[in-house]
């Protein structure tokens, strides 16, 4: 990705901002951007600059073309992160957990890790669990129990399956519908919207006040 030479100042102003944890909103009006686009905008370069540096510094000490020093100081880091819910339906405040480990001179990070995995499909995820009917296993021996399954809190939940596979999953949390997925190749079909009423009668059968 490019970014003319007349704007690399303002990434290096937003990146500042990203640093100290600025919201997005403060970033965007400080570093006077014109649009929430322009910031995702440089977001991605900035991304794309870091993940260059970290491969060529990686590959560097891979072929023996940089060396670390005899002697180094190692110092670890927890850090949380708390995401924002995604929609009106899954209102969850996500918290990731990363612990990082850095050279005490240099200040650079050798490796970071975090509870996060972009490569799992959470729907084919709690699928596989609500045909295993996981939930009314103890979470130390789940086959998943390394992820956080729809329903954990309160294990309360309905799914739809069509030819015997899984489409739809709607997971109440006391009085609230905590969670509602539907497989995207089944999405637009009605699915969710028959979970959703059928959540809702039995929430009223449960928690409405009768008098």
């Amino acid at each position: 990705m490019l970014l003319h030479h007349n704007h690399r100042a303002r990434a290096a102003d937003v990146f500042g901002r990203i640093i100290n944890k600025a919201p997005m909103r403060c970033a965007v009006s400080g570093a006077k951007l014109k649009s929430n686009a322009a910031y995702y905008w440089i977001l991605r370069f900035i991304e794309a600059r870091c993940r260059s540096c970290s491969g060529a510094v990686d590959r560097a000490l891979m072929d023996g073309r940089m060396r670390l020093p005899r002697q180094i100081t190692v110092e670890a880091d927890a850090q949380v992160y708390r995401l924002n819910w995604l929609s009106r339906l899954d209102r969850r405040n996500v918290e990731l957990s990363t612990y990082c480990t850095v050279d005490a001179e240099s200040r650079f990070v050798l490796g970071m890790h975090a509870n996060f995995d972009s490569n799992v499909d959470p729907f084919e995820t709690n699928a596989s669990a609500a045909r295993k009917n996981e939930l009314e296993i103890p979470e130390a021996f789940r086959e998943h129990a390394h992820y956080w399954l729809a329903g954990d809190e309160l294990k309360a939940g309905r799914a739809m399956e069509r030819d015997g596979d899984i489409v739809g999953f709607c997971v109440t949390m006391g009085p609230l519908v905590d969670l509602l997925m539907v497989a995207p190749a089944h999405q637009r079909r009605g699915i969710g919207r028959v979970l959703l009423a059928d959540a809702e009668a039995r929430l009223f059968v449960e928690h409405a006040a009768i008098r």
